[in-house]
């Protein structure tokens, strides 16, 4: 799939993709360094910014051929059919497919794909800090 129509379009999604990941690595920190009604405000912030920065990200998903198409065997592990517009969607924002195109075609940095790397690994690190502090219980 061709997911840029030229090199401004390339580079323009990798603005986009960059904002958001800068707002959720921030985000992550942030909630990691807060507590109390602290954590409850910057959740709420980081969450409104994400909606806020995905919308053109949508916009692009929204653009493609029969966004309303269902595609068959895309359903998940918990079921459900899905339509080509939200599997274009999952893929901008989390896969590593549109970032290789940008690199190939559009001669985009070759960092990008490690840079997405990172993020990944320290949304995964952060997550398993959180799960093994809940389960661990209060300290004192």
């Amino acid at each position: 799939m061709n997911w840029f129509s030229d090199r401004d379009d390339a580079r323009k999604y990798m603005t986009e993709i960059l904002r958001i990941w800068v707002v959720w690595v921030v985000g992550l920190a942030a909630l990691f360094f807060v507590s109390g009604w602290n954590v409850l405000i910057a959740g709420i912030v980081v969450i409104a910014v994400l909606v806020w920065l995905v919308q053109p990200i949508q916009r692009r998903a929204a653009g493609i051929d029969d966004p309303g198409e269902i595609v068959e065997g895309t359903g998940g592990r918990f079921g459900g059919a899905r339509t080509r517009g939200e599997v274009a969607l999952r893929v901008l924002l989390y896969g590593e497919a549109p970032i290789e195109e940008a690199i190939e075609s559009f001669g985009a940095w070759s960092g990008w794909i490690w840079v997405r790397r990172v993020v990944v690994a320290i949304t995964v690190v952060a997550f398993a800090f959180v799960f093994l502090d809940i389960f661990r219980g209060p300290q004192g």
